[in-house]
C-alpha cells in the first residue's frame, strides 16, 4: 500500500518545524535576538526608514518613524497657514538615530526658530543613514518637495559623502542626474526579496543566527580572494592603536594631486582633490539639487561639517574649493569647520560617542547653537518673513 504524499510529507516536516520552534524559543530566552531592522529598501534611493516602525538602534536609543517614513514626528502634507517649513536633507548624521529625537540639531531648530521668527517653524527631518548627495537629490525630488519647505538644507559631510556618490554611480544605482524614475520588474522584485528577509530578521531569532553565520563565511571569501588584488590606495591607514576608527591619515610626503583627466585609484582618494571623477558628480548632483528645490519655489542651503577624526592630523581637504563653488552657484553655505576646530582635542571628542563617530546630543546641540545665527539669515533674506 503506497503512502500518501501529504503523509511522507508531515512524516518529515513536522519534526523539522518542532526543531526550529524549540531552536527559536531557545535563542530568545537566550537573548540571542537583535534590535529589528527599521530601514526599508526603496528601489529608486535603495533605504528608506519603515513606515510606523518603532525599535532600539544604536547606543539603545528607541526610535520611532512616522506614517511618512521619516525619523520624525508626523506632518501633514499642508503646512498650517502663516507657518513657515524647513525640509533637512543628509545622512545618518541628520538623522541622528543614536540620540533622542528632541535633542537632534533640526529638533532644536524647530524649539529656537519660532523664538526668533515670531512666527510658527516647522523642521522636517528626511535625513537617512547611509544617503549621499545622489540619495538626497531623490529624496527632495520624490519626497520632502511634497511638503512645500520654504528652505531646504542639506547636510553635508565630509566623511564619506563623495565616495558614497561615486559608489552608487559605479554600482548603476538609478541615476538622478537623468532622472531614472522608472522602475523595473527585476528592482521591484529585488526589493521585495530584500524586505522579505528584513521581515525575517525582525521576527525569527533562527534567522538571525543563519545570516550571521553565512555573512562571516561570505566576508572571509571575499576577503581572500580580494587581498591579493586591491589597487594600492593614495592615502593609507597609518594609525597603529585602532585602525577600524579612522578612514585615512598623513604621509610622511606631501600630497600630489594626480594629472587632469586621469582618475584616482580609490574611490576613498576622490574627496581630497575637487577636480576628482567622484567631485565632478558631487557639484553636478548639486547643482540639479539646487535646481530642483528653486523650481519648488524653496530655497537650498547647505551645512557641511567634517567626521570628528577629519579635524586634526588628516590630509588637507578641498574646503576653500567647496565653498567656493557654492558661492559662484549662488547657494547660501555655511562651513562648520572653523567652530568645531576651534575645539581642542577633548572638547572636539565630546560631541561624538566614544565608540563611533556620530554625533550625541553634545554634538546636536552645538552644530545647532552654531548654524541657528546662519539660519535665520537666511530665512529672512529669502523674503519669507515680514
Amino acid at each position: 500500500m503506497n503512502t500518501p504524499f501529504w503523509k511522507k510529507f508531515l512524516f518529515f516536516a513536522l519534526p523539522f518545524l518542532g526543531f526550529l520552534f524549540l531552536a527559536e524559543a531557545g535563542l530568545r530566552l537566550g537573548g540571542q535576538f537583535d534590535p529589528v531592522r527599521v530601514l526599508c529598501f526603496h528601489p529608486i534611493y535603495e533605504r528608506e526608514y519603515c513606515a510606523n516602525a518603532k525599535g532600539i538602534l544604536k547606543q539603545n536609543n528607541p526610535i520611532h518613524i512616522n506614517d511618512q517614513g521619516m525619523l520624525d514626528r508626523n506632518y501633514p502634507l499642508a503646512r498650517q497657514p502663516g507657518s513657515l517649513r524647513v525640509a533637512v536633507l543628509g545622512d545618518s548624521m541628520t538623522a541622528g538615530e543614536e540620540v533622542p529625537q528632541e535633542k537632534r540639531y533640526h529638533e532644536l531648530w524647530e524649539r529656537w526658530l519660532p523664538k526668533r521668527l515670531g512666527r510658527d517653524v516647522e523642521v522636517l527631518n528626511f535625513g537617512v543613514r547611509g544617503f549621499g548627495t545622489w540619495e538626497s537629490l531623490q529624496m527632495f525630488h520624490l519626497k520632502a518637495k511634497k511638503f512645500q519647505p520654504d528652505v531646504t538644507v542639506l547636510g553635508f559631510y565630509w566623511g564619506n559623502d563623495v565616495e558614497n556618490n561615486l559608489t552608487a554611480l559605479l554600482e548603476s544605482h538609478p541615476n538622478p542626474l537623468r532622472s531614472q524614475y522608472e522602475i523595473s520588474l527585476g528592482r521591484r522584485a529585488n526589493v521585495a526579496r530584500k524586505d522579505f528577509n528584513k521581515w525575517l530578521w525582525n521576527h525569527s531569532a533562527v534567522y538571525h543566527l543563519t545570516r550571521k553565520g553565512y555573512n562571516l563565511v561570505e566576508n572571509n571569501i571575499k576577503n581572500f580572494f580580494s587581498n591579493n588584488h586591491q589597487k594600492p590606495v593614495r592615502v593609507e591607514k597609518l594609525y597603529p592603536s585602532n585602525p577600524q576608527e579612522y578612514e585615512l591619515t598623513k604621509r610622511a610626503k606631501p600630497f600630489q594631486p594626480p594629472p587632469l583627466g586621469e582618475d584616482l585609484e580609490s574611490p576613498f582618494d576622490d574627496k581630497f582633490f575637487f577636480d576628482s571623477e567622484g567631485w565632478y558628480l558631487t557639484r553636478r548632483l548639486i547643482q540639479k539639487l539646487n535646481y530642483e528645490v528653486r523650481q519648488a519655489g524653496s530655497q537650498l542651503v547647505i551645512l557641511h561639517f567634517m567626521d570628528v577624526d577629519q579635524y586634526y592630523d588628516y590630509p588637507p581637504l578641498p574646503l576653500k574649493q567647496f565653498d567656493a563653488f557654492l558661492k559662484k552657484e549662488g547657494i547660501p553655505a555655511l562651513n562648520l569647520h572653523p567652530a568645531f576646530q576651534r575645539l581642542d582635542r577633548a572638547a572636539l571628542y565630546k560631541n561624538v560617542f566614544e565608540d563611533d563617530t556620530h554625533f550625541n546630543s553634545t554634538g546636536h546641540r552645538f552644530l545647532a547653537q552654531h548654524s541657528i545665527d546662519f539660519l535665520v539669515r537666511q530665512i529672512l533674506g529669502s523674503g519669507r518673513v515680514t
